[in-house]
């Protein structure tokens, strides 16, 4: 027991070293944590703007200009920006494209991390 205002040093001598078996579980349960909290995959799309006229400012703020939510069931919300030309609704290219290859970099990158999941559970005996 510590006294006064004496510290105690918590032993590193198992956390400096730990076993590859027990680096892999944390891997494992850091993946699984992301599975299991992401019954629902959130991309957002934003942006920063840049004012060059007046030389090179960058506002502070950040804007989020899109948003896509995918849910484990497979519903989907999509938020975009619209703008009206001429009477008729678009949706900016540009920003589209952004967002879509967000999302579809977000979707590749959770299937990947399902598939080490899963590969690993066939491959090994957890327990």
């Amino acid at each position: 027991m510590p006294q006064n205002n004496e510290a105690v040093v918590p032993s590193t001598a198992n956390k400096a070293n730990p076993s590859p078996e027990l680096s892999i579980r944390s891997a494992l349960q850091a993946i699984a944590d992301q599975i299991a909290d992401g019954s629902k995959l959130t991309v957002s799309t934003n942006v920063q703007v840049v004012n060059a006229s007046t030389g090179i400012q960058i506002a502070a703020d950040k804007a989020e200009i899109a948003r896509t939510e995918i849910s484990i069931d497979g519903d989907r919300y999509v938020i975009v920006p619209i703008l009206v030309d001429a009477g008729e609704l678009r949706v900016p290219q540009a920003v589209l494209d952004l967002h879509e290859r967000h999302v579809a970099e977000a979707v590749a990158y959770r299937k990947q991390m399902l598939e080490i999941l899963v590969d690993f559970v066939k491959t090994r005996r957890l327990g």
